[in-house]
């Protein structure tokens, strides 16, 4: 991590929402035909929703309100599940950047080791 975060671009900080949203809404239920990993073109470069989450999370500081919510429902909701036994996340303790994107990543993580077991 950088010694000095940038502030969060209001473009990085849509993406970063949408980002957010494709995790929730990417199929629990692996299909073959579903289990590419979202992507998104920010600034006319692709990127994968971990991709964003990580970048967020590394460079730029800030609060992310507007994710939180999203992102400490899915959290809570992980926490109850089985979906990837071995893998933790903490709720986000609060609406930072930084906070919100290791959280979201937790989920990654754990939704990308869901996808490969049922390969």
């Amino acid at each position: 991590m950088s010694d000095t975060l940038t502030p969060i671009p209001p473009t990085w900080r849509e993406n970063f929402g949408l980002a957010a949203d494709k995790l929730h809404t990417w199929p629990l239920t692996w299909q073959p035909d579903r289990s590419q990993e979202p992507i998104l073109t920010i600034e006319g470069e692709p990127f994968t929703i971990g991709d964003v989450y990580n970048r967020v999370m590394t460079e730029y500081s800030g609060e992310a309100p507007e994710v939180f919510e999203n992102v400490l429902d899915m959290a809570v909701q992980f926490q109850c599940s089985d979906e990837a036994p071995g893998y933790t996340c903490e709720v986000p303790r609060d609406q930072s950047c930084t906070t919100v994107a290791r959280c979201l990543l937790r989920l990654y993580e754990a939704r990308k080791a869901h996808f490969k077991d049922k390969e």
